[in-house]
């Protein structure tokens, strides 16, 4: 399966780790390898996760590491992350700014 992550994410993912460095250069750096990992995980198969509870759409799902979301579209056979979010920011805010469905 193909899973595409784009430019934004990946900068998602860079200033979570920033800011778990802050207290953890190593949890920094753990955190975002294994969401990274969590990732990859999708290439196995796209239907893995869960759908986001939100939003109830079978082709928008989501990938728990810890308390990170990583959101993520399916079309034509491809993962899109969407985001990467803290699970404590209220998902409907983050939609409204970040997604386009």
């Amino acid at each position: 399966m193909r899973v595409i992550i784009s430019q934004t994410v990946r900068n998602d993912i860079r200033e979570i780790a920033k800011y778990i460095s802050q207290d953890s250069q190593y949890y920094a750096e753990k955190t975002s390898d294994a969401i990274y990992d969590k990732i990859d995980l999708l290439k196995s198969g796209i239907y893995i996760g869960r759908k986001v509870p939100e939003l109830n759409n079978e082709n928008i799902r989501e990938l728990i590491y810890k308390d990170y979301r990583i959101i993520f579209k399916i079309q034509s056979g491809t993962a899109y992350i969407q985001t990467v979010i803290h699970g404590a920011r209220e998902f409907k805010v983050v939609y409204n700014n970040k997604f386009n469905f």
